[in-house]
This record gives structure tokens, sequence and C-alpha cells, in this order.
């Protein structure tokens, strides 16, 4: 977790509601829609990063961090998946 100097403010919350929210967005796109192929490849390169970051282990610290960390990089990916499934593709 990492928090502004200056204020104290939690980045990393600030950062995941931001994830999420951009996430959200792009599944309400029309299935139709011209905008979907982009927005399922955004998305699957999102939960790839998320993927690939959970493998290598990334970051130092306690045990507790480092699960805090997984699940959040699990929530991204798990919202992607549901997202694409949404406009009628799979990350799977």
């Amino acid at each position: 977790m990492f928090r502004d100097e200056e204020n104290g403010q939690d980045i990393t919350l600030t950062c995941k509601e931001a994830t999420f929210h951009m996430i959200t967005t792009l599944s309400k796109i029309n299935p139709t829609s011209i905008l979907r192929k982009d927005a399922i490849a955004y998305m699957t390169k999102i939960a790839n990063l998320c993927k690939s970051e959970n493998a290598a282990g990334g970051a130092t610290g306690t045990a507790a961090l480092k699960r805090k960390r997984k699940n959040l990089l699990k929530g991204i990916w798990d919202l992607c998946d549901s997202s694409c499934k949404s406009l009628g593709d799979s990350l799977r």
C-alpha cells in the first residue's frame, strides 16, 4: 500500500477505484458497437497484466500485504472477465 507523502491519502485505493470504474465503463459499451472489440482488447490487456504480475510475485512485505495485493489483482482480473462476458467474449 502506498500513501501520498503530503496528505497521507491511500494511493493504492485511489488507483483501485479508478481501475474498477474504467473497467465498468468499458463493460457498458453496446455489444453491437464498433468499439466492442477495442473494449475487449483493453480489458484483456489489463487482465493479462494482472495475471503476469500475480505470477511474478512482485512486491515484498508481510504476508498480509502480499495477500491483499493478490486479492486486488484477482478482483481486477475477475471484473475484466465478467465484463468481457457481458460483451459476448471471454478471457479464458
